[in-house]
């Protein structure tokens, strides 16, 4: 008896002893990150001490500007002006990047061969994979050089009829509408079109999404595009254990399994591909994210290693007086998709012009909304008319 007593108590000392080792190896642990967390503030503040921008709340930085309201680029835009050349945008603080305007400055970061931001595009990866559209340096062009091929010119053309089936069916829908002489709003339907034509060129398989919006699938889409681009904003989020214990987290998880069991998770590299191709059909993206590799001074002042930078692809902003305009052409035929872009859109507004008289609707202005990609808070409203053939004599 005396024996299990002993046994009991060496048991219950070694359990305590492991949970002092464990406590401490917690308090190192946060210790480590903490001061991380406060040699990163200390070098952010140095290198942003050369450029002033917006005042910023204690706890959550410049977080609180972006709303979401349709007004978060204005507010860019009004920062622009009010502050030369960049400025500093911090999401908590901890974490902050420099927002690039000036073409100058453009030009400098463009022409380095800077990767892209791996932190932006970490919180996409679980969907989409690693592929084309998240990978840099060698191993993008390897991708890119065994893809190239498949969006020759040539090889796209067939795909022509495909798009003008798709396009169709969502002109079908909206003669339907037309009668009621109401506006129309656009994007949702212009987007499950595009849904369409890349699940039928990209993947040959038959969504019917048009005609069924309420499909798994696409709910899954745009509740992870909304959750990814949420998880980017609320800095607490970036944190791996703290996103997978929240209920965006969880949110995100049962997205992302429906999405996958679409696509049977296959590792497929037209999917990464056609990503670009979905983005290149909305107006161009809100920003360019590129990581400095290493302490430069493009501008004067010293950036530090793996710094992010915003540039913010302005076409009007980036047109320099002395002739330094930014090569905004290079930039957007690095984009594999774009012929595959062009197709759609030239067939889609050709189609769409045969059949209707378009006007905006003066009622309904959008307010812009970066989520991936550039779209619209209330929607994009306008006026159909149907065009009168004329009778043949």
């Amino acid at each position: 008896m005396a024996s299990f007593v002993l046994l009991d108590l060496l048991s219950l000392k070694n359990v305590y002893q492991l949970c002092q080792w464990a406590a401490w190896l917690c308090a190192l642990f946060v210790l480590f990150t903490a001061t991380k967390l406060y040699l990163r503030r200390r070098e952010l503040i140095a290198v942003f001490r050369h450029f002033p921008g917006p005042s910023r709340h204690w706890l959550y930085g410049n977080a609180h500007e972006f709303r979401q309201d349709g007004k978060d680029l204005d507010n860019v835009v009004e920062h622009s002006e009010k502050f030369s050349n960049a400025y500093p945008m911090w999401l908590g603080n901890f974490f902050a990047s420099l927002i690039v305007y000036d073409p100058d400055y453009a030009k400098a970061i463009l022409s380095r061969q800077d990767p892209k931001d791996n932190f932006a595009y970490y919180f996409i990866t679980p969907w989409i994979g690693k592929g084309l559209l998240v990978l840099s340096g060698q191993k993008w062009f390897q991708h890119r050089r065994l893809l190239t091929p498949g969006f020759h010119y040539d090889v796209l053309k067939p795909y022509v009829k495909l798009m003008g089936d798709c396009t169709k069916v969502m002109l079908g829908k909206w003669e339907r509408l037309v009668p009621e002489n109401k506006p129309i709003e656009l994007f949702h339907f212009v987007s499950l079109m595009t849904l369409d034509t890349i699940m039928k060129c990209a993947f040959s398989y038959q969504s019917d999404c048009q005609n069924n919006s309420e499909n798994a699938y696409i709910k899954a889409v745009y509740e992870l595009s909304y959750l990814v681009d949420h998880r980017f904003r609320c800095f607490p989020y970036h944190n791996d254990l703290i996103y997978y214990l929240s209920p965006h987290g969880l949110r995100f998880r049962r997205a992302l399994k429906v999405a996958h069991q679409h696509t049977g998770h296959r590792r497929l590299l037209l999917q990464p591909a056609s990503i670009p191709w979905y983005i290149t059909l909305a107006p161009p993206a809100a920003l360019l994210l590129e990581c400095s590799t290493a302490h430069c001074v493009p501008f004067g002042f010293k950036l530090s290693k793996e710094m992010i930078l915003n540039v913010v692809p302005s076409r009007e902003k980036c047109v320099s007086p002395v002739g330094g305009d930014v090569n905004w052409e290079r930039v957007e035929k690095n984009c594999i998709g774009q012929n595959s872009a062009m197709n759609e859109m030239k067939v889609a507004l050709a189609l769409t012009l045969k059949r209707f008289e378009i006007s905006p609707d003066p009622d309904n202005e959008p307010l812009k909304l970066a989520q991936l990609v550039l779209r619209s808070v209330n929607g994009i409203y306008l006026r159909f008319k149907k065009v009168e053939t004329e009778e043949k004599i």
